[in-house]
């Protein structure tokens, strides 16, 4: 079951600023958009404990 928390156009700058502020905190992130997926650099790894959870 997929559930949507938002749907909506990011400009590149808008897209850079939340990269950025998942990064200095640290956080893992997974992006989906129309374009194609996109996960932080240590998704795989890091990601994987959670999402058998």
């Amino acid at each position: 079951m997929h559930r949507y928390l938002m749907n909506q156009l990011l400009t590149p700058e808008q897209s850079r600023r939340v990269v950025d502020w998942l990064h200095a905190r640290k956080l893992e992130f997974y992006l989906e958009s129309n374009n194609g997926l996109f996960a932080s650099e240590n998704f795989a790894t890091l990601g994987e404990p959670v999402m058998q959870e």
